[in-house]
């Protein structure tokens, strides 16, 4: 996936971003594109869930007609030209969508994305508005699980999730609940605003994580590392491991050598997004 198309915010202090979860309006979202380029590509289709108490109070589920000139491709999510023909714009469901997003928590998966084109629609049908911030389950899940892929698609897979379509709106939101729902369980938040931004990885993640490492030391056997570099996309290596230091309070952190430049690398648990035995 390309680089977030913007930021994390960091939302004011106050409700509902420092109450209970259980107590926050969350508003799932998720959108079809024609494509990743902002202001060149638009939404095709929209679905915006409002859940408060565990219940869904109100929710909009619609193809969206883009603009004269946009090219929309098939190869994702299969929406065409003909079915787009008799949508609605943007901005006939503008209102609807605003009054939904309305003093909740938007959750996404990949949510940068969708916040930026959210917004972007709004701005185009002057009505803008800036979203405060998000909770997004991709962060998530790489928190919370040891999974090798964390693409809603890879976590269906995982968990057992069915999905009807897939990169349809509707049906993503339908998983992307089920999804959070999981991570929640793990991670075990105070707060709303313990789910936004980066965050430390849970316990439980890193204990295994630790054990792998532990495995392969034992084994004197290479590992295939995934990890996270700031600001860069996600790497790769061949890693012999030479010692696991740290512990659960302090942190651990892999110190070895990569197995094809040989050069020496230590990484801390937090970044590494997985550890497989290499063949």
């Amino acid at each position: 996936m390309k680089r977030a198309p913007i930021s994390p915010r960091v939302p004011r202090e106050g409700k509902p971003w420092d109450g209970p979860l259980a107590e926050a309006p969350l508003v799932f979202v998720d959108l079809e594109m024609s494509g990743l380029v902002l202001g060149l590509d638009r939404v095709i289709e929209v679905c915006v869930e409002r859940v408060e108490n565990g219940e869904v109070v109100e929710r909009l589920e619609s193809l969206v007609k883009p603009p004269a000139g946009v090219i929309v491709p098939q190869t994702v999510h299969g929406i065409d030209d003909a079915m787009l023909a008799d949508a609605p714009p943007f901005a006939d469901l503008a209102d609807d969508v605003t009054r939904i997003l309305s003093g909740g928590v938007v959750v996404a998966h990949a949510a940068p994305w969708d916040v930026a084109f959210l917004e972007g629609e709004l701005f185009f049908c002057d009505k803008p508005l800036k979203i405060p911030g998000w909770i997004d389950t991709l962060v998530l899940s790489r928190r919370a699980f040891a999974f090798e892929r964390h693409s809603l698609e890879a976590l269906c897979g995982e968990f057992g999730i069915e999905r009807a379509r897939t990169h349809r709106a509707g049906d993503d939101v339908a998983a992307l609940r089920q999804v959070f729902a999981k991570c929640i369980d793990v991670l075990e938040p105070r707060s709303v605003r313990d789910l936004t931004g980066l965050g430390p990885r849970s316990t439980k993640v890193l204990a295994e994580l630790a054990s792998r490492c532990r495995d392969a030391l034992a084994q004197e056997t290479p590992l295939v590392v995934t990890y996270r570099v700031p600001g860069k996309s996600q790497q790769k290596m061949v890693m012999q491991l030479k010692a696991l230091t740290g512990d659960e309070a302090q942190g651990f952190a892999m110190e070895g050598y990569c197995v094809t430049t040989r050069g020496r690398h230590v990484l801390r648990l937090e970044r590494v997004i997985s550890v497989e035995a290499s063949t």
